[in-house]
């Protein structure tokens, strides 16, 4: 079983389309491997955007706000997400491919000793395995 981990894409104060997608994937890898998906967002002054992640359909939306956050530093973002992927035992974390996502995930991933495959298109599971679709 694998609990999938959303980061959402918050630019100017809206939940980015891009997050939309990441949510569809997180719901396929999640009901493939008999998991539940959840939804993170990292910013300030986040609690408007609580109901539009909410209804993307996560069994749990969490928000790390505080000044500063806006600005997809990965010095700020890591730390938080990995604290809430370690606490909360998420096995894949998602994001979209915006230039936050593509900044962040690599130095998560090797904070987690993860590994991480960008630009996926898709995903299928063989055997017990997820595979991951990447345009060559």
């Amino acid at each position: 079983m694998a609990n999938v981990l959303v980061i959402a894409q918050i630019l100017d104060g809206e939940v980015k389309k891009s997050t939309n997608s990441a949510a569809t994937c997180a719901a396929k890898i999640a009901s493939m491997t008999g998991g539940t998906y959840s939804i993170m967002a990292v910013g300030e002054n986040l609690s408007s955007q609580a109901d539009a992640l909410t209804k993307l359909g996560a069994t749990k939306v969490y928000l790390v706000e505080g000044p500063g956050l806006n600005n997809g530093l990965p010095e700020q973002w890591v730390p938080a997400i990995a604290n809430v992927v370690q606490k909360n035992g998420f096995g894949v974390v998602v994001s979209p491919a915006s230039s936050t996502g593509k900044d962040v995930l690599p130095r998560l991933a090797a904070r987690l000793e993860a590994g991480m495959a960008s630009e996926v298109t898709g995903v299928e599971l063989v055997g017990d395995k997820l595979t991951y679709v990447r345009p060559m």
